[in-house]
């Protein structure tokens, strides 16, 4: 039998993810498990994705923990992206934006998207991306200003950082950021300190915490109906 979030209890929900106003915990419980084939793979298409990602994660965390931003997106992100389904662009500006604005990734449905996307000018190449995203290094604390050293304002928090982004978008509704343990997705039409929040290592601890916490959320395909559902 396929592992649904409905095994879930409402006591248990701090242990698998911060909701600060996206989704309430009833569209989480009892709306996104009734979706069906749309939203809800079957665990065997799920499983290959759980074991590289866990493997990926084993392998990596002791350099991970003392590495930068950059070795976090190469080491980590970038291959968490790809599991997920999508293709990314790195470091591209959103080209109608009043101010420059360059955020870590756009993020694509496919990998071929991607590479079409590539060859674009960049008006279309950021027409084409569904999500932008935002990264920091490893288990930075997504609650704490800047200190200036990157490319953000010194005193600026990361969440300001990806609201901006959406903020200058027109077409583009989600952004996530992520430390690499922690993934934070954010709707643009949603008030600034709203967020949906999962750690990933918590993810780990068994096929129907990786479902049921990340992949349902934050796999390409569920964008288009989040919205819809």
């Amino acid at each position: 039998m396929d592992t649904t979030c409905k095994k879930l209890q409402p006591a248990l929900l701090e242990d698998v993810w911060i909701t600060s106003g996206n989704f309430s915990n009833h569209y989480l419980l009892e709306r996104l498990p009734q979706a069906g084939a749309k939203i809800w793979h079957k665990d065997e298409e799920v499983l290959p994705a759980y074991k590289t990602i866990q493997e990926l994660y084993t392998k990596n965390i002791a350099g991970l923990r003392k590495g930068n931003e950059a070795n976090t997106e190469r080491r980590f992100i970038d291959k968490v992206f790809n599991e997920l389904g999508f293709g990314y662009l790195n470091q591209d500006k959103i080209p109608e934006a009043e101010r420059i604005q360059v955020p870590d990734y756009f993020l694509y449905f496919t990998p071929d998207d991607a590479d079409k996307a590539f060859e674009l000018s960049p008006h279309k190449k950021y027409k084409l991306a569904i999500l932008i995203a935002e990264s920091k290094r490893w288990g930075h604390n997504l609650d704490q200003p800047s200190s200036g050293k990157g490319k953000a304002t010194k005193g600026r928090y990361p969440h300001q950082q990806i609201r901006d982004y959406l903020n200058e978008s027109e077409h583009i509704k989600w952004g996530i950021l992520t430390n690499g343990k922690e993934w934070r997705l954010y709707f643009k039409e949603g008030r600034s300190s709203k967020f949906f929040e999962i750690d990933l290592e918590a993810c780990f601890e068994d096929l129907k915490n990786f479902k049921c916490k990340n992949w349902i959320i934050f796999h390409d395909y569920c964008f288009p109906n989040l919205s819809n559902f």
